[in-house]
């Protein structure tokens, strides 16, 4: 089914320059994505009480339908913005029996203008061409099963994005080359067997847990930027056990 609406969307994201972006099904084809953009900077920026703070979806006005080449013709489950707005992650899995993740990167900076479809539901917004480039194929492509769990921009770079995954594994990007990764860091908590070797300053750190299965990691964020302190370097992890986990130092 296609969408027509801002609740249709499959996912949506938003940038700090106030900008919404939306993946939603197209009209001819339900199995392909395009993305939406709303600019909703002038809402944002008004002085709101607490309670009108929020921005109904349905008042977004679409004003870019942005299609890809090639197609987005994966399953997508969410979706990450640049600060920017210059490019857009999209998570997500194939479409197989033996669903493999999928992570891909958007360059909306370097869209080139195209002619509307007669058939589209929003004729008058610009209608724009984006390259789609799948990261880490070789590796995302060949793990069935395992899911990425959350994909973040880095605060302190527009240059480098970070994934988790279920299999533990915490992956630093550079857009500069989406191959592979920068940085990989298996998460493994201390006072485990599993722990033993990692080099001092880089393992993880928090409250010890009486479980003797290790936790899985489900969330992560970002150490505030521009501190100049270690925070700026750390990264925390969320855990199975309720525990919140440190990854320090760690730089793009």
């Amino acid at each position: 089914m296609a969408s027509t609406s801002w609740g249709d969307c499959i996912a949506v994201a938003g940038d700090e320059r106030g900008f919404l972006y939306g993946v939603a099904r197209t009209e001819n084809d339900p199995g392909t994505c395009v993305i939406w953009v709303a600019d909703v900077s002038a809402s944002t920026s008004k002085p709101q009480d607490a309670q009108d703070a929020a921005i109904p979806l349905g008042d977004a006005a679409v004003v870019q339908v942005i299609s890809t080449t090639p197609a987005i013709q994966f399953d997508v489950t969410a979706a990450a913005a640049a600060a920017d707005g210059h490019q857009l992650l999209l998570v997500g899995s194939s479409r197989q029996d033996d669903a493999a993740p999928v992570l891909a990167l958007v360059d909306l900076y370097s869209s080139q203008p195209i002619t509307a479809s007669s058939s589209s539901s929003h004729p008058s917004a610009k209608h724009k061409l984006a390259n789609l480039i799948y990261v880490h194929p070789n590796l995302y492509s060949q793990r069935q099963g395992m899911r990425i769990l959350q994909a973040s921009w880095h605060p302190s770079s527009s240059s480098h994005f970070a994934t988790l995954s279920s299999d533990n594994r915490w992956r630093l990007y550079n857009t500069a080359n989406l191959s592979e990764a920068e940085q990989t860091f298996a998460l493994k908590p201390p006072g485990s067997q599993l722990s033993l070797g990692l080099r001092r300053g880089l393992g993880l750190s928090s409250r010890s847990s009486s479980s003797a299965i290790p936790p899985r990691f489900t969330a992560f964020t970002f150490g505030p930027p521009r501190t100049g302190s270690w925070a700026s370097l750390a990264v925390l992890f969320l855990a199975s056990d309720g525990g919140v986990y440190v990854l320090c130092p760690v730089a793009p």
